[in-house]
């Protein structure tokens, strides 16, 4: 399982929040336990994986 959680998320939002940065999640479909969203895994953008809320838990799907 990966977790991903924002830290300070008032300064982040005043600094116009995540952008182009990404992390690197397995090379494998990976499901949101949280939200039921599913991401390809690979190099994936934080801001699609915090889009609802400011922590995600990601478990491999398959």
């Amino acid at each position: 399982m990966t977790v991903l959680a924002t830290r300070l998320p008032l300064g982040l939002a005043r600094a116009g929040g995540w952008g182009a940065t990404t992390v690197l999640l397995p090379h494998r479909p990976v499901v949101d336990e949280l939200t039921g969203a599913e991401h390809a895994g690979g190099e994936t953008r934080v801001a699609d994986l915090l889009d609802r809320y400011p922590v995600a838990l990601l478990r491999s799907s398959s």
